[in-house]
């Protein structure tokens, strides 16, 4: 007999255990650590946007971590919409940093 606990889709799959780290448990150094170990961030400016990425980081992900909880349930889609549009605007964020990052590298 095939075990019940196959689909992973299926939250009770995780046997208690979330796939991701719980919000108050999330190192959030670990960002602004990984990106001014590199040289391309050794600018004050480019170090000030690393600052708000990581501020801008730990909002989505505690909208994403609401959400999560309420997987399965009526989901209001304003959020859901709002979500996704804070989490593009965070990437293109991530990238124009890179950018401008690399861009300093070349001059």
């Amino acid at each position: 007999m095939e075990d019940e606990r196959d689909d992973p889709d299926d939250p009770a799959d995780y046997y208690g255990e979330l796939p991701y780290a719980p919000f108050d448990q999330i190192d959030w150094t670990a960002l602004r650590r990984g990106l001014t170990s590199l040289q391309l961030f050794d600018d004050p400016y480019l170090s000030l946007q690393i600052t708000n990425l990581e501020i801008v980081d730990r909002f989505i992900t505690q909208i994403e971590q609401e959400t999560l909880e309420h997987v399965g349930d009526r989901m209001d889609i304003e959020q859901l919409a709002f979500l996704n549009a804070q989490s593009q605007m965070w990437i293109f964020s991530a990238y124009d940093c890179c950018a401008l990052g690399a861009n300093g590298l070349r001059t």
